[in-house]
């Protein structure tokens, strides 16, 4: 923590920018650990020492509610997946077996019903494949290390063809909670979403 403090003060002193950190404090002879917000303005002196004014604030709660929020977030959106691949996809799954069976019986009877059976097959696939991405991207993100999840984001976007590399900093994780590390993820994968479809990207 001393260290992050360090590296943050030094590089908004250099740039004389305002600094905000949380840094995890352990209590003495405890295991508890409080969480303090720094906000910051550090200024580099002439004489190459640095001068700090700011506030700092016990954030401890804060984050316990944010720790709280994210996982009934977390708990919702497994539900909300599991409802969209358990039910909905297979309602749609049925469906789409429907619509092939009514096509091979339909077709040699009614030619001229060939074509909306078409359109029927491909928009009723085009909603199981977004039921499907759905449900994906409402599972649950990270499981483990911010670097983990990020490299299968990684790997995930480069089977496209779009090459994609992640560099997550040896120490970040363990200055990460659940609650930063999955709201990184998230937008990480909505960075690499929009460049997928929106950039034109090779």
């Amino acid at each position: 923590a001393a260290q992050v403090l360090r590296d943050a003060l030094a590089e908004a002193a250099a740039r004389g920018e305002p600094v905000e950190v949380d840094l995890p404090v352990r209590l003495h002879d405890s295991d508890d650990v409080r969480w303090f917000a720094l906000a910051a303005v550090p200024r580099r002196l002439p004489n190459g020492a640095t001068e700090i004014a700011g506030v700092v604030t016990d954030s401890t709660e804060r984050r316990r509610l944010e720790s709280k929020a994210a996982t009934a977030a977390r708990a919702e959106r497994e539900r909300l997946a599991s409802e969209l691949h358990d039910h909905l996809g297979q309602v749609l799954t049925g469906v789409s077996l429907l619509v092939g069976a009514l096509d091979r019986e339909a077709r040699p009877l009614a030619p001229q019903l060939g074509r909306s059976l078409d359109r029927l097959g491909k928009h009723v696939a085009e909603a199981l494949h977004v039921c499907r991405t759905i449900a994906h991207d409402a599972a649950p993100s990270v499981r483990g290390a911010i670097a983990e999840s990020l490299a299968e984001l990684a790997a995930r976007v480069s089977a496209t063809g779009v090459q994609c590399r992640v560099h997550v900093a040896d120490r970040l994780d363990a200055h990460l909670g659940d609650y930063e590390r999955h709201q990184l993820y998230r937008i990480a994968q909505e960075a690499t979403t929009n460049a997928l479809k929106h950039s034109g990207c090779r």
